[in-house]
């Protein structure tokens, strides 16, 4: 388990990443290890339904657990999602 350091800091960078790109953050999934692929699946049964659904992960490494991040990413913006990636990012302009 991360400490609450640790977890407080990645959802300062997923808000912060939220407001440079005009985001509105209806919730914050924390993920557990053990759990993560059903947490996933918790998340992306939260979006369904929203006009404009977005995820954003503090890096694409927490896909990993589902097979390639990169391939996990474009199925899910395939599907409609956009996936923002807190860490390093500019914002982006719509």
């Amino acid at each position: 388990m991360m400490p609450s350091v640790e977890v407080a800091a990645l959802r300062q960078l997923i808000l912060d990443c939220a407001t440079e790109n005009g985001v509105v953050v209806d919730m914050i999934f924390e993920d557990e290890l053990d759990m993560a692929t059903d947490q996933l699946a918790e998340c992306l049964f939260a979006l369904l339904g929203a006009d404009e659904p977005v995820m954003i992960v503090p890096d694409l490494s927490h896909f990993a657990g589902n097979g390639n991040p990169l391939e996990a990413r474009r199925d899910f913006e395939r599907e409609g999602v956009k996936i923002l990636v807190a860490r390093n990012r500019p914002p982006i302009h719509q």
